[in-house]
């Protein structure tokens, strides 16, 4: 931020970088310079959004993620992975599985395409063994264990999810 106060890209990742460090204050603060600085950046809009829906902003960061959607429609994965966490965290679990079939590369989304299949009652199973076929190690315990935005509601949820989808604890 010293070095390029006046860039919009360096505030986003400074602010996301605090909020992994738990720093929610002045990841707020680094944020709302970013959009004063007129944030258009699609990945960053991502991260930003799963922030806002870390302060119970979820409705703005829905839209925030839709407005990008529409505005750069290409390279969508991440931004889509972000959608369907934050409708996870809502539970709203068929928009979040619907978010996430809308990727080109949902690999990496598969934990919550488990967990949001779980949910919905349907087969979960394709989703754990991608999950297990990429982390064959996975734990629910220790991925919970290192998420930064989730509250302990959302994280109760989530990992109650991917036990019910089969994954271990």
């Amino acid at each position: 931020m010293e070095i390029a106060p006046n860039d919009p890209v360096v505030a986003a990742q400074s602010g996301f970088a605090l909020m992994w460090a738990r720093e929610r204050v002045r990841s707020q603060h680094d944020y709302d310079t970013a959009l004063a600085l007129g944030l258009s950046d699609p990945d960053e809009i991502a991260d930003l959004a799963m922030v806002l829906q870390s302060r119970n902003e979820a409705t703005e960061a829905v839209a925030l993620l839709e407005r990008s959607l529409q505005w750069s429609p290409a390279n969508a994965d991440y931004r889509l992975w972000a959608l369907g966490d934050i409708h996870f965290s809502r539970k709203q679990y068929g928009e979040s599985l619907m978010a996430v079939q809308r990727m080109k590369n949902a690999g990496q989304a598969s934990r919550l395409a488990a967990a949001a299949s779980a949910q919905l009652g349907l087969d979960p199973e394709r989703y754990v063994r991608a999950v297990l076929a990429q982390q064959p190690d996975f734990s629910v315990k220790r991925w919970i264990a290192i998420q930064p935005l989730a509250t302990s509601e959302e994280s109760d949820d989530f990992a109650a999810a991917l036990l019910k989808a089969g994954l271990p604890l």
